[in-house]
């Protein structure tokens, strides 16, 4: 996909300080003016220049994008859906309530739904965090004003997402340069803190207009790896959105990751647009995510000692730690081949892997190295 007009780009490169620069100048501009003008000088020279080509790539950026925000009508508050009818079986939060029951999703949010339109087959993702009942087929509105069905697919508990299908043919008729999948970045790396960002979501407004923050990328690295921080502000109604690079391309979704903080703390968090990409297929065909557990008792705080991998304070009975074979006082010392250097890489690696995943464990037994295979389970 084509980013914004090249003449805009070679201020992108000084993005971080432009807006800082500008109203410096401006401030300094002024300062002179005012210090001479009995001098009869000329008048300070124009300062902003920079600053609107900052407001030129913005613009841009979010009119690519603005093509994959779709908006999602939800059922109302008494179990009925947008055609009157009972919600039937589907996918449910129950799970995720039980295993996370220290705060209750709230009702459906009042207003649109953002989603992302992510591929040509018609996948759409959003906010698990908006349906917190069993879901049938919802009103999908495309950039262009047409409403087609969404039908609910999987569910990812772990990443706080849900994704929804257009019915075969959504396509026919479609003006590509007004409804298109969003790009995502070629080399799937997470962006730089710093990395300046906006997020989108359904505005109530005109379809194909978007609602629009903009800030920066202030972590990369958050929940163990699932997700983006950013300043970007982020409400309920846009999370599910897109949060963007200065290109159009994906970054991540905004989702409430920590259901025990409040919506509006400041921050924002996203999931990174490369596990939205590799779990697609998978959520598409149907299939729910379930966080992984692996039953081992770790430390909380790595001790600064001569030992490799993480040492393993206590295995829960019946799980798949028990079932590998695994023993209290064993040592983690790398998984698939690869090093653990704390207590962290291995809640990372458990972190990123959904329920059933299988891995190869290389456990230290006091003087012998292990392979031990085990196969993710989910907390009981």
């Amino acid at each position: 996909m084509s980013g914004p007009a090249r003449g805009s780009r070679s201020s992108v490169a000084a993005l971080p300080f432009l807006l800082a620069a500008a109203v410096a100048v401006a401030s300094v501009g002024a300062g002179r003016d005012r210090v001479l003008a009995d001098d009869e000088t000329a008048p300070a020279e124009e300062p902003l220049d920079e600053a609107a080509a900052v407001e030129e790539v913005l613009v841009e950026a979010s009119r690519i994008a603005a093509r994959s925000i779709v908006s999602l009508e939800l059922v109302d508050d008494d179990g009925a859906g947008a055609d009157g009818a009972e919600d039937g079986d589907g996918p449910s939060l129950d799970d995720l309530l039980r295993l996370l029951p220290r705060r209750r999703l709230g009702g459906p949010a009042a207003g649109p739904v953002s989603a992302v339109l992510l591929d040509e087959e018609g996948t759409l993702v959003t906010a698990l965090e908006h349906f917190p009942r069993a879901i049938r087929t919802l009103k999908a509105t495309l950039p262009d004003g047409r409403q087609v069905d969404a039908e609910p697919r999987g569910i990812d508990y772990r990443l706080r997402l849900v994704v929804f299908a257009l019915p075969d043919g959504w396509k026919d008729g479609v003006d590509p340069a007004r409804v298109r999948p969003i790009a995502f970045r070629s080399d799937g790396e997470a962006p730089t803190p710093g990395t300046f960002c906006a997020a989108l979501g359904a505005g109530y407004g005109e379809p194909g207009k978007p609602s629009v923050t903009f800030g920066l990328v202030s972590a990369s690295d958050r929940f163990f790896g699932r997700a983006l921080q950013t300043d970007a502000k982020v409400d309920r109604g846009s999370r599910g959105g897109a949060l963007i690079d200065l290109d159009g391309r994906l970054l991540g979704v905004p989702v409430q990751m920590d259901l025990r903080a409040g919506s509006n703390s400041g921050v924002a968090f996203a999931v990174h647009a490369a596990l939205i990409r590799e779990l697609i297929p998978r959520l598409r065909t149907g299939e729910d995510l379930l966080p992984s557990f692996l039953g081992v008792t770790l430390p909380v705080v790595d001790r600064v000692d001569t030992l490799p991998g993480v040492p393993v304070f206590d295995v829960v009975a019946e799980t798949a730690a028990a079932t590998a074979g695994i023993r209290t006082g064993d040592r983690i010392l790398a998984v698939d081949g690869t090093a653990l250097r704390g207590s962290n890489d291995l809640r990372r690696v458990l972190g990123l892997a959904p329920s059933g995943t299988k891995l190869l464990l290389t456990v230290r037994r006091r003087t012998e190295d292990l392979e031990v295979a085990v196969t993710l389970g989910t907390r009981s």
